[in-house]
């Protein structure tokens, strides 16, 4: 089939394209933020944050958390997260830890949805 074949097999694509952005545009000039914070929402899904003691692991652990999810932090230096955020003390580099605490995690909660890998990103917060 030619691409022109194919373009009236398809119809008008620009046509549906701008007909779209139109609809999508009018929800969000109203003024109604729902579309974003359902476009993000990460409510009843699981994740894990390797290194989630760190700097930028704890962030991160902290904005998924934030937004509806449950978080599980694997680190070696782990401390208590509070209810939507549960540490496990994991050496990343030992499998057999990682796959007890991914066990442990899918018990307690669900399979993880989301994966951050942020284990030995940081730097110490003096280091140049």
């Amino acid at each position: 089939m030619a691409g022109g074949a194919v373009a009236r097999a398809l119809g008008p694509v620009p046509a549906r394209r701008s007909g779209l952005r139109a609809r999508v545009l009018r929800r969000c000039v109203g003024g109604s933020t729902s579309v974003t914070a359902d476009l993000f929402s990460l409510g009843g899904r699981v994740a894990v944050v390797t290194g989630g003691a760190g700097q930028l692991g704890t962030e991160i652990a902290r904005g998924l958390a934030d937004q509806g999810a449950r978080v599980a932090v694997f680190d070696i230096a782990a401390e208590d997260g509070g209810d939507e955020i549960r540490t496990y003390g994991v050496d990343v580099t030992d499998r057999a830890a990682i796959e007890r605490a991914t066990d442990e995690v899918t018990k307690q909660w669900d399979v993880p949805h989301v994966l951050v890998n942020a284990a030995a990103l940081d730097s110490p917060p003096d280091a140049p």
